[in-house]
């Protein structure tokens, strides 16, 4: 026997079975089946979804099912984005008004906590919506406010704000006038130094108390919401409002946008249509916005090794592998632009430019505006009113629109405010023209001078088994 020979020819075996197995690439290749999983730990944030639950939100929705409510619909839209994100954040539930309905101030049905899908989706449907419940929006944000495990500094902590209507309440009078706007102690919860006078009444409305009153509306608590998102705001909470249905208060709403610290880009906080907040109109839209909003709160931007862009994911487990991928295409590009910068550097001659520009800062102002409007139902009135916010810019803001699928936040330039990130992982690479896909998921790129020794190395270990066989 010939073990000179038989070794020759174990060697050629591995070496071409290298080549072969799957997974294995021949120089030159890198492997697109990497299932290695990123191990980085993150910390996801804490969620509390702040619910409008008045008697409005019984009314039918257009664009849902025949007869659907906007509560069933808001229901299969929050079911829908913690089935997606479940694993994305710690989620709590917060809903108005209380349990003695009415005006009374909302309560935590279910606190923030890991893997509360079951729970949230439970208290949702189980909940019976009376007649007489009002929307005391700003004293639940107030409350939201105080709560231990949102205010939690070790964490990123956000408010989703769903709201389909005005801040509205109508309780009743002590001493037999019109209805009030608020529960005894109201005012001095909400920070106010006096308490409104205004009342309850709306335009057309009959009722003894109201007759021969202004119908006034509500319309000096009209700013309570956003009172509410200054007080989270001050305890460390970043807001996001979406509103829901075409009976909002988009004034106020714009106004809290701006205020919760994510207004859509250049949207004007004076404007009396939807242009700061997250707007829907039907069950398909609410399911879109909330989806993009838990995708901003836990998807970040990443890099490939060859600078292509993609996204990652904060879980539970952790940071999910970047979804970028690298092919020859992107490889050479990088490849390029290294061996450019290594040749300049290499010159020896430096040159260096100095830009100088001026920069101009516009202050805006944002001033109360008085409005007239119109509607019925709580949330609704018709009078004047307004609230100051902050964050104003001049113009009307185009607003997001859900039907057209975009990223809300996109502003179309690069603004460090609103920083852009992938709504879904970038679409598969294909290889570049005149190259082939290999099979195992190994895309060609260009040789290094280790590729180039080992195919020598591999020439030389063939030459000499060939002659030791000729021999």
């Amino acid at each position: 026997m010939n073990l000179g020979r038989i070794s020759g020819a174990a060697i050629i075996s591995m070496l071409s079975f290298s080549l072969l197995v799957p997974g294995a690439c021949a120089p030159g290749q890198s492997s697109q089946n990497n299932d290695a999983t990123e191990t980085e730990s993150c910390r996801v944030p804490r969620v509390m979804f702040v619910v409008d639950a008045s008697a409005s939100m019984l009314d039918t929705i257009p664009g849902g099912a025949a007869g659907q409510t906007k509560w069933q619909a808001l229901t299969q839209a929050v079911h829908a984005v913690l089935s997606e994100h479940g694993n994305g954040a710690q989620f709590g539930l917060m809903t108005f008004p209380g349990s003695e309905s009415g005006c009374s101030t909302g309560e935590v049905l279910v606190d923030i906590g890991l893997r509360t899908r079951e729970k949230i989706d439970g208290e949702i449907q189980r909940l019976v919506i009376p007649e007489d419940a009002a929307t005391p929006a700003g004293q639940t944000l107030i409350e939201a406010a105080t709560l231990e495990s949102l205010t939690d500094k070790n964490y990123d902590n956000y408010v989703i704000f769903i709201s389909d209507g005005w801040q509205y309440c109508a309780e009743p009078d002590p001493n037999g006038g019109a209805p009030q706007c608020g529960m005894p102690g109201d005012c001095e919860w909400m920070g106010s130094e006096s308490c409104e006078t205004c009342n309850a009444c709306q335009t057309g409305d009959t009722s003894t108390e109201c007759y021969g009153a202004n119908a006034d509306g509500c319309y000096c608590v009209r700013n309570w919401p956003v009172l509410g998102v200054d007080a989270l705001k001050a305890a460390g909470v970043k807001t996001y409002v979406v509103g829901f249905g075409d009976k909002v208060d988009a004034y106020t709403l714009n106004q809290a946008a701006v205020a919760g610290g994510n207004p859509l880009p250049n949207c004007n906080a004076n404007s009396e249509t939807p242009s700061c907040f997250l707007q829907a109109t039907s069950p398909s839209q609410l399911s879109d916005v909330l989806g993009k909003v838990m995708m901003r709160l836990t998807t970040s931007p990443c890099k490939a090794e060859c600078g292509t862009k993609g996204t990652r994911t904060c879980t539970l487990e952790g940071w999910t592998k970047c979804s970028a991928t690298c092919t020859s295409s992107s490889r050479s590009s990088s490849a390029s632009s290294t061996s450019t910068s290594t040749s300049s550097s290499s010159s020896g001659t430096s040159t260096s430019s100095t830009s100088t520009g001026t920069s101009t800062s516009t202050s805006t102002t944002s001033t109360s505006s008085s409005s007239s409007s119109s509607s019925s139902g709580y949330g609704g009135a018709s009078g004047e009113g307004g609230s100051s916010g902050e964050g104003a810019s001049s113009g009307e803001g185009a607003g997001y629109n859900p039907s057209e699928g975009d990223d809300p936040w996109d502003d179309g330039g690069e603004d460090s405010d609103y920083e852009d990130v992938y709504e879904e992982d970038p679409p598969a690479s294909t290889p570049a023209e005149g190259e082939a896909e290999a099979e195992g998921g190994c895309s060609y790129a260009p040789a290094s001078r280790s590729d180039f020794a080992g195919w020598a190395l591999f020439g030389l270990i063939a030459v000499a088994w060939r002659r030791r066989r000729n021999r």
